[in-house]
């Protein structure tokens, strides 16, 4: 069977991304599911584990839900992508089990792998929230001529701080007093780019800037605070044609190492993700009908790591399922070569007996090259040193055979015709000589035996002559017995050595044997040798070419055909095994492929039914509260699908009212807004960014569903979330002042140089303070002299604001103090019925315990009778019973006014 690899565990990586970007204005354009651990604390540890850039982070309690009777951490942050490593935790067990197991381990593998590292530091800052805003600063940003060095501008950035204590701030001004710079200055810091903001989209009829009219470039920095202590500092700069952004990480304490990098893609699109800013814009284009599914969506999506994953296993099962078709066509042509083949070599070799059909590997998880291996083993494999069955060798025996049948009948028939007794050797070589020296005469004597009578030249002429002949014979028989001798030595006696082991039964090849194997230690050098005999009566064996028909064709059927079907079958074979071997591990994990696939989209599936509950528990409230009078009173998110595969689905999304669904396109603007608000409200509840700003969130929205509005902001505050709000509408400051303990205002305008001017309003007081103030400096010169107002006038209406400050700082306290159980819920109806400061005064210090400071402070104004004279006077407009009415005097009367109502304001927060 085939394996698969490991699943090696990645370690923490940091880096930092330096990114310039253009401003738009210059830019171009089938299984059974296992459920793993899911248990809180191993998504816990894994989380910190598998943080971006391995620094350690401060776990934080943010909730579960149920999964599988499991808690995940998670589970409950909306818009929160998740890590590698907790995919991992949901999809694995401990160590990999099967062949799905090994895929997906491999598949996160390659996921970390690709992953993008070089924001991990600053995700991880992310991650070390939850944050709150501390500060905006902005210079030549939009509207704001602040800092910018043009003529008229103020020298500092125009800076807006937000305190600790404040968990809702209203931002209140006209419109074109800088309330939407803000928000969108929030927006654009953040995600450290004005690329993909609302407020900065092109169109036909607006080219958006970033910079204030005339000014060389802007600059926004914003501070934000976690729990504990860290700060986290975006600068972002534009000089018209391209931007820039940096992000610093600031440790609380000098606890750890500052981390300074710049934002990118990944950076914006984890913040752009929390939507913890909804401008103007969005009411108007972002959240209007067409785009409220991508919000929803955004919030519901688990991140890239599962498209990531999804791809990786998708793309790999389609080449899986590829290399199957493959495999299976390469099974299917080798099957058909076999049986071509064994058909083919049948018809070929009618006598020999067919080898048993190959059986081929039934799928790609069997091992095809043992297989191959075992089926079509080599001599080396086999341990066995076969013959080559030369199909010329019987034609190459017999012809030998006669060849030397030829030569030996020839060679005896010499010797028989020869004239004279047989002269060899030594005897006619000395004939020869004789002949050649002998005197030349036609007669006489033989020269050797004296013999008389004939012409002996004559004689030894013919003797000669014959003697020759033979030995030609001779040598030419000799020659041809040799050649027969060899080729069966060489060729013909290894086979028959063979057919005995293999085909003990022959005769034929024994009988042959006989006759061969004495042969091997000789040679035939003369007539009446052994090897010469043997040869001869082999060539003069009758049954010798019948003997040797019967071996070959035996060996040829039972040897030779099987070892030459089996090479063929091999021949055959070799494409499928290169087949297997390029494609078979890729075809043989199809399965598992398909398997991972099916896991991956349960729990995927069961994950964002989990956060879609999330989100419309979380709406709940929300819904009944904005919109329960029309009969709304849940959110339905419905699965649509999409048009691509994979895990990229459509969010449905309709409204239960009573017996039936309506879809948003059927609510009013007002109506409409309400439920973005809703959206809004039960989307954004433990992000990394605990605060919502929010411009102009009343927008159409009537009388009721704004009272409404000001309950759930009340309510959010309370759990912790902060809240800024920017509004041109007095109506709703008036509405969240009543149900916001804690409510900060700060008021904006603008000069006519276009400088952003604040204004601290949280108390009724402090306005009223600072009008008195007005009217003093705009009525006096530098001498210290009335110049436009009497001082009867200028008296009455300082002293009048005085007053008013003084029983607005005690309203202020005692509706606090009854609200925190300071003060009995009586006190507030008792202060009404005072109708006097000094009465209001007086009650207040009889409530008080003593030692409480506000009884020390409202006993010490008590005693400056004076000074209640004087504001008793000016609210009368009798100026003559003023003790002062000198610009001096009456400035007196206001810094201690100031003093005392910050005094008293001041013991609530202590």
């Amino acid at each position: 069977m085939r394996g698969a690899s490991g699943n090696p565990r990645r370690t923490g990586s940091s880096g930092t991304l330096s990114q310039t970007r253009q401003s738009p204005s210059a830019a171009s354009p089938s299984s059974v599911l296992r459920t793993p651990d899911l248990s809180a604390a191993a998504i816990s540890c894994c989380a910190l584990r598998d943080s971006p850039s391995g620094r350690v982070l401060v776990p934080t309690s943010n909730g579960g839900i149920s999964l599988s009777d499991t808690k995940i951490a998670f589970g409950t942050t909306l818009g929160r992508a998740t890590t590698i490593a907790e995919i991992e935790t949901l999809l694995l067990p401990d160590q990999p089990a099967d062949a799905a197991d090994q895929v997906l381990a491999e598949a996160l593998r390659h996921c970390r792998q690709g992953t993008e590292t070089s924001e991990d530091e600053l995700l991880d800052a992310l991650l070390a929230g939850p944050w709150e805003l501390r500060s905006v600063e902005t210079s030549g940003f939009r509207g704001a001529a602040n800092g910018t060095g043009a003529p008229g501008a103020e020298a500092h950035p125009f800076r807006l701080s937000l305190p600790r204590s404040a968990r809702v701030v209203v931002i209140q001004g006209a419109n074109g007093t800088g309330k939407s710079t803000l928000a969108d200055a929030v927006e654009v810091a953040l995600r450290g780019s004005t690329e993909g903001s609302t407020a900065f989209i092109s169109s036909a009829l607006e080219q958006p800037q970033s910079r204030h009219t005339g000014t060389p470039g802007s600059d926004i920095v914003l501070s934000l605070e976690n729990d504990h202590g860290d700060r986290l500092r975006i600068a972002w700069r534009s000089d018209g044609s391209s931007e820039n952004a940096e992000v610093t990480w600031r440790p609380a304490d000098h606890v750890g190492e500052e981390v300074t990098a710049r934002p990118g893609d990944r950076w914006a699109s984890a913040v752009s993700t929390q939507h913890a800013v909804v401008g103007y814009d969005h009411w108007t284009h972002r959240l209007r009908i067409g785009h409220l599914s991508e919000f929803v969506r955004d919030r519901l999506g688990l991140g890239d790591s599962w498209l990531t994953l999804w791809h990786l296993l998708h793309t790999r099962h389609l080449k899986s399922a590829q290399a199957l078709d493959c495999w299976l066509q390469a099974r299917e042509t080798a099957a058909t070569a076999l049986e071509t083949l064994d058909e083919q070599l049948a018809l070929q070799y009618p006598y020999a007996r067919v080898p048993q059909a190959v059986q081929l590997p039934a799928g790609p998880a069997e091992d095809v090259g043992t297989w191959f291996e075992e089926n079509f083993p080599t001599a080396e494999r086999t341990g066995v040193d076969e013959p080559h069955v030369d199909p010329y060798l019987e034609s190459d025996v017999l012809e030998a055979r006669r060849d030397a049948a030829a030569g030996l009948t020839a060679y005896h028939h010499a010797k028989r015709e020869q004239t004279a007794e047989s002269v060899t050797g030594e005897g006619l070589r000395a004939l020869m000589d004789l002949v050649e020296h002998s005197p030349s005469h036609p007669g006489g004597n033989c020269p050797a035996c004296g013999v008389t009578g004939s012409d002996w030249r004559e004689y030894a002429r013919l003797t000669l002559q014959s003697a020759r002949r033979v030995r030609e014979e001779f040598n030419l028989a000799q020659a041809r017995v040799s050649e027969l001798r060899d080729i069966l030595v060489d060729r013909l006696l290894p086979l028959l050595r063979h057919a005995e082991r293999v085909i003990p039964a022959i005769s034929a090849a024994a009988k042959l044997r006989a006759l061969v194997d004495p042969l091997v230690p000789l040679h035939p050098r003369s007539d009446d040798d052994p090897a010469w005999r043997a040869l001869k009566t082999l060539v003069e064996d009758d049954r010798f070419a019948e003997r040797l028909r019967t071996v070959l064709s035996e060996l040829q059927s039972r040897t030779l055909l099987d070892d030459q079907w089996r090479a063929a079958r091999r021949r055959r074979c070799e494409p499928f095994l290169a087949v297997d071997r390029t494609h078979g591990e890729s075809a043989a994990s199809v399965d598992a492929t398909s398997q991972a696939l099916v896991r991956l989209r349960a729990v995927y599936d069961r994950l964002h039914e989990q956060r879609r509950q999330v989100l419309a528990d979380g709406t709940a409230v929300p819904l009944q509260e904005l919109l329960g009078d029309i009969g709304i009173r849940r959110l339905v998110l419905n699965v649509e699908g999409s048009d691509n595969e994979g895990l990229d689905d459509a969010i449905g999304l309709e409204l239960a009212v009573k017996e039936h669904v309506i879809r948003p396109g059927a609510l009013s603007a007002g109506q409409y807004n309400a439920l973005v608000l809703a959206l809004l409200l039960g989307a954004n509840v433990q992000t990394p960014l605990r605060f919502l700003v929010l411009d102009d969130p009343v927008h159409a929205m009537d009388d009721f569903r704004a009272d409404k509005f000001a309950e759930l902001i009340a309510a959010r505050a309370a759990s912790g979330t902060q809240v800024v709000l920017l509004t041109h509408d007095q109506q709703l400051v008036d509405v969240l002042r009543h149900h916001v303990a804690s409510l900060h205002l700060i008021k904006l305008s603008k000069d006519p140089n276009g400088n952003i001017v604040q204004l601290d309003a949280t108390h009724p007081w402090q306005s009223l303070v600072t009008d008195a103030r007005k009217v003093l400096s705009a009525n006096t010169d530098s001498a210290g002299r009335y110049t436009v107002l009497s001082a009867e006038t200028a008296a009455v209406l300082v002293l009048s604001f005085c007053r008013q400050a003084v029983d607005a700082v005690v309203r202020e306290f005692v509706v606090e103090s009854s609200r925190n159980g300071i003060m009995s819920k009586t006190a507030v109806a008792a202060l009404d019925r005072a109708f006097t400061t000094r009465n209001g005064l007086q009650l207040v210090e009889r409530l008080l315990h003593r030692g409480h400071p506000a009884k020390v402070l409202t006993s010490r104004l008590l005693r400056e009778r004076d000074l209640l004279n004087d504001l008793n006077a000016g609210s009368h407009g009798d100026p003559a019973a003023a003790t002062t009415t000198t610009p001096q005097g009456l400035l007196a009367r206001v810094d201690t006014t100031e003093q005392f109502c910050l005094e008293l304001i001041g013991t609530l927060e202590g």
